[in-house]
This record gives C-alpha cells, sequence and structure tokens, in this order.
C-alpha cells in the first residue's frame, strides 16, 4: 500500500483489499475441485483476517462467496466472475445498512458509543456502500432485501 494513512482512514475501502490474493482463492476454489483448499476467515473484533481458518474439500458440492466487492469492475475485482457460476446481490436500504454498520461496531468494540458508531459509519464505511450500490456490474440474481 502506497499510502498507509489513507489506507487506514478508508479501511475497507476496494483498494485497501489484496484483491489479486482472493481472486487466486476463487481461482483456486473453480479450478482445483478435487483438492482441499483453505480459505481466511474474517471477524471484525479481532479486525484482520485469519489465514488458512477454513478447509474446503473435494466433498463441498457449492461455495458461497461473501463479499462487498465482488460485482465491481474495477481490476482485479472484474476477473471474479471468471470463475464463478453466478453472483447474486442483496439491494437494501442505505437507513438499514448505517444501522447495521452502527451495531456492527458498537458489538465488535470497534466503537465504545453510539455516536462514535455512527462518526464512524458515516465516514469511509458509507462511502464504500456508495460506491458499491454505483458501480456493482449486473448480477444473475439481485434481491431486494432488508
Amino acid at each position: 500500500m502506497e499510502d498507509p494513512e489513507t489506507a487506514f482512514a478508508r479501511r475497507g475501502a476496494p483498494f485497501t483489499y489484496n484483491v489479486e490474493k482472493f481472486v487466486q482463492l476463487v481461482k483456486s476454489l473453480k479450478e482445483r475441485q478435487n483438492e482441499t483448499i483453505t480459505a481466511p476467515t474474517f471477524d471484525h473484533k479481532l479486525k484482520d483476517p485469519t489465514e488458512n481458518a477454513i478447509a474446503i474439500g473435494p466433498e463441498v458440492e457449492f461455495v458461497i462467496l461473501e463479499g462487498n466487492y465482488v460485482s465491481l469492475p474495477d481490476a482485479g475485482w472484474n476477473s471474479i466472475e471468471d470463475y464463478v457460476d453466478e453472483t447474486w446481490f442483496i439491494e437494501t436500504p442505505a437507513d438499514l445498512v448505517r444501522a447495521r454498520i452502527i451495531k456492527r461496531h458498537l458489538e465488535a468494540g470497534i466503537a465504545q458509543t453510539e455516536e462514535e458508531a455512527a462518526q464512524r459509519a458515516d465516514g469511509s464505511d458509507l462511502q464504500n456502500a456508495a460506491y458499491i450500490a454505483q458501480n456493482s456490474k449486473k448480477t444473475t440474481v439481485l434481491i431486494n432485501g432488508v
């Protein structure tokens, strides 16, 4: 990362991820179905991925990849569609997204008060959410969700 201060301030934005590593994981899941592949997990309380936390063996018939940016047209992210059969997008009202982010910040101990959690949500988190809503490519399935 060329500018660590910007990366920290915008933590969670598409450019702060190791997209090449994620795409390699998706590619491995598609191309190496007869092998056991390990994948990371993420817990907001820990604030960073835990490498090799999940083992996905040949007996697994399908894998659901969850991620905010898997349908972006941005460089790197745009190659994910080469390795998946379907993409789904759950469209959620912005006010509900904000409320859920605030709750997550409080539950994970990222923020100590609702005001602090709201400030964090209104910063980078909602910028990221708006970017996703405005820029995600058309998906196989669109769900109007809550």
